[in-house]
């Protein structure tokens, strides 16, 4: 062997030496390093959940709906309302991690759908999300209520969510009864004023038939001050003590009962506004005026009447004031929500509308509205672009959407909301694309006839709008130009 080929077979000899040993060592990192991390995973979904307004309600996380390869079912659950958006301390439902347990108290103004995201994260961080639906129904009794027990209470310790002081109250009551059975009990009402709260239920063990007087009297003497009327017996305040102080303690008739109402003399008697037929679940369409008429039963109050003699607001589900941008909007006066959604608002939305009646007391009912995108147009027959004044903010008004929809179905001598289809508004907000889904399949007739309505003969009328027009819009629109475009036959 020469001495140039010894030199070559050594540096060959050295470079494998240094690999091997390169390959040993990462061998060893990985090794090091142990198996990756996997997420969490989900076994099996949760089924639909059913809760009662009124009644206290409960649910344990079962331990096999997650599982995770390192940690096996020992994860951190969080409950989010939204795509992470928390439970607020004002919700119905909560959630104890050290039970794994959702509680709750949902009132009549709960009566909806509610969807809500658990999220399972494991120790090193990783997560898996799940939907949890739960149907709040009203009790299957709540029309015979003839009666109603009211409790004033204050709160003596500060409580980390709404419904735990609610929830507490309950339990008080339960406790000092000695009855193990909550379902026996339903929350009928919660109101506040103040730093005063009014706690209302009814006991449903007693007939729903008649008056039962002597059923009721036989509770109140337990709950009842024997020299004070009106006043909580030492029993009750004991059975409350120390989170909550009772002040006044009485009873209202309802129905069967409604002459034979007890409540302490310094206490108003006049009842809330009920919720009778509650709205549930709405449905819009995008482009697409959006009506409802709330019906006159949906609620009834004792002293007022239907619901047309109460006054009616609306706010989203957790209580917060719906803003003047918002598609969906309230016509107090008319009592219909009214909107024209756009692709941005396609979701299932939750919001509670409100009654109060003359005495200020009110009533809830909650409910979803859904908005869908609207089925495709296979072929349109004519594109209609409108041009309008830009102070009228059609982007951002739902008043004034509404108005053009309506005054657009007038000059077209229709009545169907449906015929209308907004497809989109510019910028400026002064120029609206839309289509008219009823034209029929004539479409040169047609587009002639629409050319006739909207088009300006400039040698009789100068610049001035087709009257036709003009008398349709009323001209409070300020509608300044309108085009056609013809988009083609599809009966060829």
């Amino acid at each position: 062997m020469t001495y140039l080929n010894f030199v070559v077979f050594a540096l060959l000899l050295l470079s494998s030496e240094a690999s091997s040993k390169q390959d040993e060592v990462l061998d060893n990192n990985v090794a090091s390093k142990g198996p990756v991390n996997q997420p969490p995973t989900i076994n099996h979904h949760f089924r639909k959940l059913i809760a009662t307004a009124g009644k206290a309600f409960r649910y344990v996380i079962p331990p096999d709906v997650f599982t995770d390869p390192e940690d096996g079912s020992n994860l951190t659950f969080t409950i989010y309302e939204a795509e992470n958006v928390p439970l607020s301390q004002q919700s119905w439902l909560q959630y104890n991690s050290t039970s794994r347990m959702f509680y709750g108290l949902p009132l009549r103004e709960h009566v909806s759908r509610w969807s809500y995201i658990l999220e399972a994260k494991d120790s090193e961080g990783l997560v898996a999300r799940e939907q949890l639906d739960i149907r709040v129904h009203m009790h299957r009794r709540a029309r015979l209520n003839n009666h109603q027990f009211i409790m004033k209470v204050k709160l003596l310790k500060q409580f980390k969510n709404t419904i735990d002081w609610q929830i507490r109250a309950l339990e008080g009551i339960m406790n000092l009864f000695e009855d193990a059975n909550l379902d026996h009990l339903t929350v009928l009402s919660v109101t506040q004023k103040g730093d005063i709260y009014e706690f209302s239920w009814t006991n449903n063990t007693m007939t729903k038939y008649s008056c039962p007087v002597d059923d009721i009297n036989k509770l109140m003497k337990v709950m009842e001050s024997e020299t004070q009327r009106g006043y909580p017996s030492s029993n009750l305040m004991n059975a409350m003590s120390p989170d909550l102080e009772v002040l006044e303690i009485g009873w209202q008739g309802i129905g069967h009962c409604s002459k034979n109402g007890l409540m302490p003399t310094n206490a108003p008697s006049i009842y809330p506004p009920i919720l009778r037929n509650p709205i549930e679940h709405l449905t819009a369409t995008v482009g697409h005026l959006f009506v409802y008429k709330v019906s006159e039963d949906t609620f009834f109050d004792p002293e007022d009447g239907s619901t047309q003699n109460l006054h009616l607001s609306f706010r989203f589900s957790d209580n917060s004031q719906i803003p003047s941008s918002h598609w969906l909007q309230f016509d107090e006066h008319k009592q219909e929500f009214y909107g024209v959604p756009t692709p941005n608002d396609i979701k299932n939305a939750y919001y509670v509308l409100i009654a109060e009646d003359s005495s200020k007391k009110v009533a809830y009912n909650s409910f979803s509205v859904e908005v869908k995108m609207a089925p495709k147009i296979i072929c349109p027959r004519v594109e209609f672009q409108v041009t309008m004044d830009p102070s009228l903010n059609l982007l951002y008004n739902a008043s004034n959407k509404r108005k053009v929809v309506e005054k657009l179905m007038r000059l077209f001598g229709q009545s169907d909301t449906d015929s209308i289809r907004i497809e989109n508004i510019t910028d400026n907000s002064s120029t609206i694309t839309l289509y008219n889904t009823s034209l029929g399949s004539t479409i040169q007739v047609e587009t002639e006839e629409l050319y006739k309505i909207f088009t300006v003969d400039e040698e009789v009328n100068g610049n001035n709008r087709n009257e036709q027009v003009d008398e349709a819009v009323k001209n409070d629109i300020k509608i300044t130009s309108f085009r056609l475009i013809p988009q083609g036959s599809c009966t060829d």
